[in-house]
Formats: C-alpha cells, sequence, structure tokens
C-alpha cells in the first residue's frame, strides 16, 4: 500500500494549517491532518517554501529537525541523525545553498516515508 505521504501527494508530511493553505497547489486536509496537494511537485515545493522561510532558513539541520518534527510526536534524535547521514551534514551545519536543501529535503521525504 502507498504510504500516506504518497497519498496526499506531501513527500513532507506538512501539517495541514496557514502554510500550507498558502501554498500553490494546496488541495485540502488529507489523512491524519496533513496537508493534501494535487500533484507531488507542489509537495516537494511546499517542502522547499517551508525550509527557505524566515522560521527555518538561519535554523541549524539539529534545529530545523526539532521544530519540524517535535520530540513530543518524534524520535527527534533518530530524525537528525538519519537526515545528516544522508544528506552528508552535520547537525550544527545551516543549508547553505540550493545543493544543501536538496539533499537534506531528499532525506526528510526518505524519513517521512514516501512510497508509491
Amino acid at each position: 500500500m502507498a504510504s500516506l505521504s504518497y497519498r496526499n501527494n506531501n513527500p513532507g508530511n506538512i501539517r495541514d494549517g496557514a502554510f500550507a493553505r498558502s501554498c500553490p497547489g494546496y488541495a485540502g486536509c488529507g489523512e491524519k491532518g496533513f496537508a493534501k496537494f494535487t500533484d507531488w511537485g507542489f509537495g516537494v515545493g511546499a517542502l522547499a517554501r517551508l525550509l527557505r522561510s524566515s522560521s527555518y532558513r538561519d535554523l541549524s539541520i539539529h534545529e530545523i529537525i526539532a521544530r519540524y518534527a517535535p520530540a513530543s510526536e518524534n524520535d527527534t534524535g533518530a530524525y537528525v541523525q538519519r537526515v545528516c547521514q544522508r544528506a552528508g551534514v552535520r547537525p550544527e551545519d545551516k543549508i547553505s545553498g540550493p545543493v544543501v536543501l536538496c539533499e537534506v529535503m531528499a532525506a526528510m521525504i526518505v524519513h517521512e516515508g514516501w512510497k508509491p
């Protein structure tokens, strides 16, 4: 069976809310309170837009993950470790440009369980 993120066209599992509603391709609230997008490209675009927003752009990878996937709902330490290992960055690194952004996003998408 396809993953939740796949069914919602939301590879980052962005929660439904004001931010998601402001993104191009927003298609409503999907399963389990996560945003639904009209296609995968809009879901990826929403994740990139979020990570480049003023709420995230000056944070370290550790701070990004802690904000994005709080310990109250996730094993944040394991999430940070997996993203850093897969993206080739350190927890204290910041997203320094488009290549690092893409690597971090790809690692987050894998961690969030994207599967057709």
